[in-house]
């Protein structure tokens, strides 16, 4: 699990539920897809995407940046090590800059891997 600035040791912080870790992986991939879409087809917009799933173009767009988050980040969601509470809805409306986001979010510079 990673580091919590709430409690005193990583053992105590309660991790991401498994509903939630699934959601927010399929919602990074499902980012990156769109922002490779955006990227590769010129008649491509977040207004044509949306139509086509849907949605609103706030969900899009929110769901793109989550392709924007640092790969340790996206690890340690794959992996289960993400606490509790920091699922898509936290997670999409954090900074474009790696350490931007672990200070946003109180976590460590690098985080820690997983025990094995």
């Amino acid at each position: 699990m990673l580091c919590s600035p709430w409690p005193s040791s990583i053992t105590e912080a309660r991790p991401i539920r498994s509903e939630s870790r699934a959601l927010l992986v399929a919602s990074i991939a499902r980012g990156r897809r769109w922002l490779n879409e955006l990227m590769t087809d010129p008649q491509s917009n977040t207004e044509t995407i949306a139509g086509r799933e849907r949605c609103s173009v706030r969900k899009i767009n929110k769901t793109i940046s989550l392709a924007f988050l640092a790969p340790d980040l996206v690890k340690a969601a794959i992996d289960g090590r993400l606490r509790y509470g920091l699922g898509v809805a936290r997670l999409c409306d954090l900074p474009a800059e790696w350490s931007r986001q672990r200070q946003m979010l109180g976590l460590p510079f690098e985080l820690a891997r997983s025990p094995r």
